[in-house]
Parts: structure tokens; C-alpha cells; sequence
């Protein structure tokens, strides 16, 4: 069984298609890698522009302002 890992960032993360999608390389590369050792939490406040990056972990979770 993993050990839980929660990330709280003050980053933006959008939403399109139950995908989660971020412009920070860092905010994606982190939380994946350490995925494979971790069950990674994401949590991070939510933007309505489109991002770039997605997101490839599981459990995240956004919030409004």
C-alpha cells in the first residue's frame, strides 16, 4: 500500500474534458513523478483560462478564490 502525499500549491489548474491542465512544467513533473512511490493529493486553485500542461494524477482537487 502507498503512503498519501498531499500537495497544496498556489498554482492555477483549468479543467476541460475531466482533464486538468496546468502552465507550470514543475506542477506537472512533480506530482507524476512522484506518483510512482506516493498516492499523490493535488490540491490548487482554479483558473478559467485554458492551460497547456496536462496533468496526469489521479486525485486532484480545485478551488475558487
Amino acid at each position: 500500500m502507498k503512503k498519501k502525499l498531499f500537495i497544496f500549491t498556489n498554482e492555477s489548474i483549468s479543467t476541460a474534458d475531466e482533464k486538468f491542465y496546468c502552465d507550470n512544467i514543475d506542477l506537472k513533473s512533480t506530482p507524476e513523478g512522484l506518483n510512482k512511490k506516493f498516492e499523490v493529493n493535488l490540491f490548487a486553485r482554479k483558473s478559467n483560462k485554458k492551460r497547456s500542461h496536462e496533468i496526469k494524477v489521479k486525485k486532484i482537487k480545485i478551488f475558487n478564490n
